[in-house]
């Protein structure tokens, strides 16, 4: 589950070497939005990214076991 607890766009998409994960994609375009998604992932490591323009600082490595 995403909540946007900022004023401007926001996404989540997980990333593995490089390549989106496909058919995955949370959007919450503002304030308070809240998007909800599930998705089975083998064990490795991915990156959490948000693809807004501007917004490439923002990712996270998540750990599938």
């Amino acid at each position: 589950m995403t909540v946007n607890e900022d004023t401007v766009r926001h996404t989540l998409l997980i990333v593995q070497d490089g390549i989106k994960v496909p058919n995955f994609k949370l959007v919450v375009a503002e304030e308070g939005a809240v998007d909800v998604g599930e998705i089975n992932l083998a064990a490795g490591s991915y990156t959490v990214i948000c693809d807004v323009p501007g917004h490439q600082n923002m990712k996270a490595t998540l750990t599938v076991s």
